[in-house]
Formats: structure tokens, C-alpha cells, sequence
């Protein structure tokens, strides 16, 4: 059962967990999180819920947590992250995600720029990361983490892309609990790398159509074309247009090209 009771015991001996706040309904995880970090909540604080009625995205968008349905989970952090490095926070959600999953089942998640699990091509899990700004970087961050387990968005719903869910993907969907536990060490062991190279190099071994020509979407509407070729050091999309030169793409949307 994913109860507090069940939780707390999975995550009693854990680094991050032992400051935890469990709602069985909420509206937004990161939004709770994100109060509780203003006020001064410690590092390492978790907020979880079982549903979520306003689950929130990237850009605005929804993300749906109907109960039962998936695992969705708000970290409270305090790095120190210099400002200019502040995407590598969707970088370690997405490198825990993967890692929480592929340890639980038989399944190869990659990573889709900037904030996607995918699985065979479908979106599994999302990472939406939050933070409060101060002269040396942040003072502190939320990262989100939303999975879906058991089932996926309504099917009414018109996603970007496709999306699919663990209970779908594999024979035996995890428990969220098991899940949630295994999540929490991934981030424990790649919270360290948090702005160096060794978390970039884990992100870029699951990157989702490296080496592949792609179209990247700004938040301004207009879009540039060309191969992916990784991560710059700050997190950036490093990307190839036709002319050869090198450009990083610090925010947008990414599809595969149609050329």
C-alpha cells in the first residue's frame, strides 16, 4: 500500500526522506514543496502524494496524477550550483528517474532534452525543477518528479508526444513504495555530481536521438534544425545546424526532423 506508515519505513535508514510530508490528495506536489522551501524547509525534505488534482509541467502544462495512477514526488534541495548551471537539476531527476526504473524492471530508459523519461520513444516520466535565485545561485531548488506507473494521461488528452506507463511496458509494474525508495538512492548518488561533467556524461549515455537531425522549437515559436550532438556544461542542448557551427539551445521543445 503506498501509505505514509509504508514510506516512512522504506526510507528510514535514506539520505533524502527523513523530513517527509505524505498527502493522499494534493494539488501540486512542486507547489507544496516550493512554500516549504521558502520557509526554510531543511534539504532533503519530500513531498508525495497520491494523487495530484493540478500536477504541473514544464511551460505551464498539466501533469496528471489520478489516483493510484503513478508516483509523483517533490524533492527539496540546497546545492551549490552556480546560476549559469541550474538546468543540470532536470539532468540528475532525469539520470535518478531512469536509473529507479531500469533497476526494477527489464526496461532501457532514455532521455529526452531537457526534462523526459522515455521508453521506446514514449514518454514514462517527467522532471520539472524550480528555484529561488540569490547572487551566488540558488538559495534553494524543488525538483519534481512525476512517473507514470499504473496508468498513463487520458486518452482524450492530446500530448506533444506519446506517452505510455511501467505497468504497460513491463510484466510486472513496480511497487510505487519499491519505486520511490530506488529513486530516492539514484538522486543520493548523482546529487554529488550536480553541476560537474560525471552527471552530464551519465545523462548524455541515455540521450534520446544523439547523432540525429532534430528541430528545435524556442519558447519564442521559431525554430532551428539541425544534429544533436549532446550537452554543453551547463546543460544546454548542443546542436548542429547545416552551416557547421555549434549552437546551445537553453530552452525549447524537441522533436525528430522531418527532413
Amino acid at each position: 500500500m503506498f501509505t505514509r506508515a509504508a514510506i516512512t519505513r522504506a526510507l528510514s535508514n535514506e539520505p533524502f526522506g527523513q523530513w517527509m510530508h505524505f498527502f493522499r490528495s494534493i494539488g501540486s506536489t512542486n507547489a507544496e514543496a516550493v512554500r516549504l522551501a521558502a520557509a526554510g524547509a531543511p534539504e532533503g525534505t519530500l513531498v508525495i502524494a497520491g494523487e495530484q488534482t493540478a500536477g504541473r509541467g514544464r511551460a505551464g502544462r498539466r501533469w496528471f496524477t489520478p489516483p493510484g495512477s503513478g508516483l509523483a514526488v517533490s524533492f527539496v534541495l540546497r546545492p551549490a550550483l552556480p546560476g549559469n548551471c541550474i538546468g543540470h537539476l532536470a539532468l540528475l531527476g532525469g539520470v535518478a528517474t531512469a536509473q529507479a526504473i531500469e533497476s526494477l524492471c527489464n526496461l532501457h530508459p532514455q532521455l529526452k532534452w531537457p526534462n523526459d523519461v522515455c521508453v521506446d520513444g514514449k514518454k514514462m516520466a517527467g522532471v520539472l525543477g524550480e528555484s529561488s535565485h540569490g547572487a551566488a545561485g540558488p538559495e534553494w531548488a524543488v525538483l519534481g518528479i512525476g512517473v507514470n506507473v499504473h496508468a498513463g494521461p487520458p486518452a482524450s488528452l492530446q500530448m506533444r508526444q506519446p506517452a505510455s506507463f511501467l505497468a504497460e511496458q513491463c510484466e510486472d509494474a513496480p511497487d510505487r513504495v519499491e519505486l520511490l525508495l530506488q529513486l530516492v538512492r539514484a538522486l543520493a548518488e548523482h546529487y554529488p555530481e550536480l553541476g560537474q561533467a560525471p552527471l552530464l556524461s551519465a545523462w548524455e549515455r541515455r540521450m534520446l536521438w544523439r547523432g540525429k537531425r532534430v528541430r528545435a522549437l524556442n519558447p519564442e515559436g521559431t525554430s532551428i534544425e539541425g544534429i544533436a550532438l549532446g550537452l554543453d556544461p551547463d546543460g544546454a542542448l548542443r546542436l548542429q545546424p547545416d552551416d557547421g557551427r555549434a549552437l546551445s539551445i537553453v530552452a525549447g521543445d524537441v522533436s525528430l526532423s522531418d527532413a
